[in-house]
C-alpha cells in the first residue's frame, strides 16, 4: 500500500506520505468504514477493472474539503 495526499489546494504537487492522521468523530469513522467496505466489494467484483472512487462522491453531504480516494493497486 501506498499513500499520497497533496500538502494543500495551493500546491497541486502530489506528495508521498509515509502516514496519514485522520481527525474524526464517530458518525465520520462510521462512514468511512462502510466506504472502505464498499471499495472492498468492489475491488472483489471488478479486479483489475476497478479504477478508483472518492469519498465525496460516496458521501453526498459531506461537510468538510476533504477527500478520500481510493485507487487500484
Amino acid at each position: 500500500m501506498k499513500i499520497f495526499g497533496y500538502e494543500s489546494r495551493n500546491n497541486p504537487s502530489l506528495l508521498e506520505l509515509s502516514e496519514v492522521t485522520f481527525q474524526i468523530k464517530a458518525d465520520e469513522l462510521k462512514n468511512v468504514i462502510r466506504f472502505f467496505q464498499h471499495i472492498e466489494e468492489k475491488i472483489q467484483n471488478y479486479g483489475k477493472d476497478f479504477n478508483h472512487e472518492h469519498y465525496k462522491d460516496y458521501i453526498k453531504n459531506m461537510s468538510n474539503d476533504a477527500d478520500i480516494i481510493i485507487s487500484a493497486n
